[in-house]
């Protein structure tokens, strides 16, 4: 159903200073071509350079994530480096994979450090929160020697549920200690002279189902006061909760403790409907839903102004975000009802555009969100990859990581356009999404610039006119991820159904015009030239 546009989405979708002019929609309600939109980027307008790290991923110890989707063991014949599988390391260092957090997620709660480390023969197997037999195969050394083969930051999730803080602090010494002590001594015994220089530690997680945000705050305050002591440098996270005033209390309780934490995590899961009985506006109601995940960091954001003010700077991390599908969870009585289970459902097309409203939610916010990481990564979840014995798949979602990392470390620029939207009925309600959803980014030597744009429309193409205010001589190209359908997939027997490829892009009086298709995301770079005659 199409009605006149409304102004409210707007700004969202282009960009938080972007100059937005509301008009009267006259695109088709049928399939087609909607109007030309013009987009006039302002490489001036620096809004925030983007951190690598809201590109990161989850690998939790659940399911067929570590194994066998890192872990295959020695004595594989799928090719491995001391167990861990290399065409999962190489498909994250193509996608330049900044930062991984393990081991959980809710399987760090039980999680206990002693299991995982040493001669992996004499390691005792146990059971974990998810009631698994957890062989303890890939434990910290493991996994701090994968991340450092991709070339990732680690993030580790302590074990504050079942844990103290003196298990904590003899982690902490084990992987970053210097000293003669016992801890580091022991890294040293099990074959790794070196500290690994781990920076991110965790307080908790999902703390909600197990104390009030004034008693977790007294768990940072006793957890917090022997991490810092321990890690002088560290960045010490503490666990924040998507829903009512959560952050709000716990930040009051802890506004006198600045110096116990520098980030506050949060997560936000989007559900969409089963697939079975999925129609047109399924797809865009969970495409629209990402503004609630928006909302849940702009809320903390607030929060940390209303009692942090200006005396420390307090980060914003989204520990576990993504497209939860209902098919492997109908209950939500967490975590009952999901015992048992593998958490295996399919990576749509769907999914893959919902993670880039996400991104570029993300991108939007660089000057508050330090790290994101998408759960499970591989296999379970909302995942990037599929493994199947040697078989590897890259799903519809890694090809969007793929696209849009040439945002990492770039800044953000301001736009200016006129976009109009289209609505839905979601159950009832009329709902909106903006025709294009559009970031555009710069590196700090102004050498290349990159604009990637969203068209979630189903079936309605969009041109769309790019100008770059004050750009030099530019050598241009651009790549655009689209599918058949909403619901489409990689698959072990078509593993490349849903793959990137080449667009065209015209130029024309300094600006360049280019067509999106629909339920598509396009990624357009431009690279400067050296100006004629130098």
């Amino acid at each position: 159903m199409e009605r006149p546009v409304l102004p409210l989405i707007l700004a969202a979708a282009v960009g938080p200073f972007a100059t937005i002019q509301a008009q009267e929609s006259n695109l088709p309600s049928g399939p087609g071509t909607g109007v030309e939109t013009t987009v006039r980027v302002n490489p001036e307008e620096r809004r925030g350079t983007v951190a690598p790290g809201i590109f990161g991923h989850m690998v939790e110890l659940l399911g067929a994530t570590i194994y066998d989707g890192v872990w295959v063991g020695e004595d594989s014949g799928i090719p491995n480096d001391d167990g861990m599988r290399l065409d999962t390391i190489e498909a994250y260092r193509q996608l330049r994979a900044p930062a991984f957090r393990w081991p959980g997620g809710t399987a760090a709660d039980t999680y206990h450090w002693k299991d995982g480390i040493g001669p992996r023969s004499q390691r005792p197997r146990s059971l974990s929160f998810w009631q698994e037999v957890e062989p303890n195969f890939f434990g910290t050394d493991e996994f701090l020697q994968w991340c450092a083969a991709i070339g990732a930051e680690p993030v580790i999730q302590t074990n504050i549920g079942m844990g103290d803080p003196r298990e904590i602090v003899a982690w902490m010494e084990y992987v970053n200690g210097t000293t003669d002590t016992r801890y580091a001594e022991l890294r040293r015994k099990n074959g790794h002279p070196e500290p690994y220089g781990v920076k991110y530690w965790t307080i908790g997680n999902e703390t909600s189902y197990q104390w009030t945000p004034e008693l977790y705050a007294i768990q940072v305050r006793r957890y917090g006061f022997y991490m810092r002591q321990y890690g002088r440098d560290a960045k010490i996270i503490i666990n924040g909760e998507p829903h009512s005033d959560w952050v709000d209390r716990l930040l009051k309780a802890l506004s006198d403790r600045l110096e116990l934490f520098d980030l506050i995590s949060l997560q936000c899961y989007l559900k969409p409907a089963a697939a079975a009985e999925s129609q047109a506006a399924d797809t865009y109601a969970l495409l629209a839903d990402v503004e609630k995940c928006k909302n849940v960091i702009d809320e903390a954001a607030r929060s940390i102004d209303r009692w942090i003010g200006g005396r420390k700077h307090i980060g914003i991390m989204l520990d576990e975000w993504g497209a939860w599908h209902k098919e492997i969870d109908p209950v939500e009585s967490f975590p009952i009802s999901m015992s048992g289970k593998d958490f295996v459902q399919p990576d749509t097309m769907r999914d893959a555009l919902m993670a880039a409203r996400m991104l570029h939610g993300f991108m939007r916010r660089a000057n508050r969100l330090h790290l994101a990481h998408l759960a499970l990564s591989v296999n379970v979840i909302h995942n990037v990859l599929k493994t199947k014995g040697p078989k590897l798949v890259r799903t519809p979602t890694y090809h969007v990581f793929d696209l849009l990392k040439h945002h990492m470390n770039a800044d953000v620029m301001g736009l200016e356009a006129t976009i109009g939207e289209f609505q839905f009925e979601d159950e009832g309600r009329t709902r909106s999404l903006p025709e294009l959803d559009i970031v555009a980014s710069k590196t700090s030597d102004s050498s290349q610039f990159t604009v990637s744009i969203i068209n979630p429309h189903l079936s309605r193409e969009q041109s769309v006119r790019l100008r770059l205010e004050g750009a030099g001589r530019l050598k241009t190209a651009a790549t655009v991820l689209t599918a058949s359908g909403p619901l489409e997939i990689n698959d072990f027997k078509v593993p490349d159904r849903i793959e990137p490829a080449s667009a065209k892009v015209g130029e024309q009086d300094r600006e360049w015009i280019l067509s999106c298709p629909p339920f598509s995301l396009t990624l357009v770079q431009f690279d400067a030239l050296a100006p004629e005659g130098s």
